[in-house]
């Protein structure tokens, strides 16, 4: 988990896949496409629209920021049949 109390989050690399879920505080996420601001609750997926750069809009900025290397969503893609025919 991050607490950040200045005014920016260091972004991950591009190269990777990762969630920020903001828990405390109101953060904004500048895209190429876009401004969006995430408030608590609210959560921002990298490969939908991968942020340039952020503004801390309330402190104390708190969030969980979950990455993930490609390998790693493939590995998991290729284990929801078995997942599924468990829980038959």
């Amino acid at each position: 988990m991050n607490t950040i109390t200045n005014h920016l989050l260091a972004m991950p690399a591009n190269h990777t896949l990762y969630h920020y879920f903001v828990i405390q505080g109101a953060l904004r996420l500048y895209t190429p496409s876009s401004i969006m601001d995430y408030l608590p609750g609210q959560y921002s997926i990298s490969a939908i629209d991968t942020p340039l750069s952020n503004q801390v809009l309330q402190s104390p900025l708190n969030t969980l920021a979950l990455s993930f290397q490609t390998k790693d969503v493939i590995d998991m893609i290729l284990q929801l049949p078995m997942l599924f025919r468990e829980i038959r």
